[in-house]
């Protein structure tokens, strides 16, 4: 069986799946935004749905899935209309090792600075928690906040 991450936001409205780009740049290169975590965010309208006991299709909710990665979803009527996740898993929350939303002038300031293109990538995905707290494990995070 195969599920694919991306299928619960395929309905996601024009204004959010487009980047403030042109829309004959987006289109050349593809770029829109998909989302993802679909399997959780549609597990919890669907546990929302049961535990509120109303149909899935009369609610609206805001989604929240967080484990090594992170994201929320808005959706109505059982439909995803929102997304904190972008083309890629990068955009959005900070997760455990993914650096989350972040201003693209620091990314035009690295690669100015010297970065190539490989190494930025390499930071993007191995920032985030590990990146601010040296540990993307929140088990270790939260017992060095404790014991401070």
């Amino acid at each position: 069986m195969a599920v694919f991450d991306t299928t619960f936001f395929h309905q996601l409205p024009d204004e959010v799946r487009c980047y403030a780009l042109p829309p004959d740049i987006q289109r050349k290169h593809e770029i829109q935004r998909f989302g993802f975590h679909v399997i959780a965010h549609q597990y919890l309208a669907f546990e929302a749905a049961h535990q509120l006991k109303h149909p899935v299709n009369t609610l609206k909710l805001v989604t929240l899935h967080f484990d090594n990665g992170a994201s929320a979803a808005a959706i109505l009527g059982g439909i995803c209309i929102d997304t904190s996740m972008g083309m890629t898993p990068l955009e959005g929350l900070v997760m455990g090792s993914r650096c989350g939303d972040i201003d693209a002038g620091v990314l035009i300031k690295l690669l100015n600075d010297g970065y190539k293109v490989s190494e930025l990538a390499d930071l993007l995905n191995n920032s985030g928690l590990k990146g601010l707290c040296g540990d993307n494990d929140l088990r270790m995070i939260q017992q060095r906040i404790i014991h401070r």
